[in-house]
């Protein structure tokens, strides 16, 4: 497999630097050594003489001529500058689907962005639009790429909530509401207690509801020792001697 084939099949952007990502290739791809792999990406990224890859700016008719290795790519400067802010802005679109927007090959797009040197925390302009003497123009463009950011921010947030709140109400069907039909129902009547009849009037029934039944309690930590035992012993009265 040719060099360039390779690199159209990985992302620098998906590795801490350079060296890593050339570590990365030399791992899975030895005929290039370390070093070999560094110099390669050093020649991709800097078009070096014998890489023909380059482009031309028609500034009268706002147009781009970008000339890879296979051939070349004409593209209008809006639509340039679209790609830009889609692979560039902080809330980026996935390569794969920039390369559908844009039917464009991935290994094309690889050599378009490394010419263009577009990396994914490029300032969301291109060169010739920086280049303009028209300050405020290019203010506003900024401006523009910010809104375009928070706008993306906001949508992505919205999203992440709306699946958090699906996924928070599927496992309430799934573990609770789907389970109600199951639940045995109450009598319809409470049955009647029928006591003993006693040697002196009751002066109170009482319920010792709250108990903490199965809970312990250490005498050096609350005061006094709770267990088993002794909630029997509190619970059931003392039998009479």
């Amino acid at each position: 497999m040719e060099a360039d084939e390779i690199l159209a099949k990985h992302d620098i952007n998906d590795h801490p630097s350079r060296i890593g990502f050339a570590r990365f290739l030399a791992q899975h791809y030895p005929q290039k050594s370390v070093k070999g792999w560094e110099m390669y990406l050093i020649k991709t990224e800097n078009n070096s003489p014998d890489d023909k890859s380059t482009y031309e700016y028609d500034e009268d008719a706002d147009h781009y001529t970008t000339y890879l290795m296979s051939g070349k790519i004409e593209m209008s400067g809006d639509e340039h500058r679209q790609l830009l802010l889609d692979y560039a802005a902080p809330i980026s679109m996935p390569i794969p689907a920039i390369c559908t927007k844009y039917d464009m090959p991935r290994a094309h797009f690889d050599q378009y962005r490394r010419i263009h040197k577009f990396t994914r925390t490029t300032i969301p302009m291109t060169n010739e639009q920086i280049m303009e003497d028209e300050e405020d123009w290019v203010i506003d463009e900024l401006v523009s790429a910010r809104r375009h950011t928070m706008t993306g921010k906001l949508a992505k947030k919205e999203h992440a909530q709306l699946v958090k709140d699906a996924t928070n109400w599927r496992e309430l069907e799934l573990n609770f509401l789907n389970h109600l039909p199951e639940l045995t129902k109450a009598a319809p009547k409470v049955p009647k207690l029928k006591f003993p009849e006693a040697t002196n009037p009751y002066a109170l029934v009482v319920c010792p509801t709250d108990f903490h039944w199965g809970k312990g309690g250490w005498v050096d930590e609350v005061g006094e020792t709770y267990n088993f035992e002794e909630a029997k012993h509190r619970l059931l009265p003392k039998p009479k001697n």
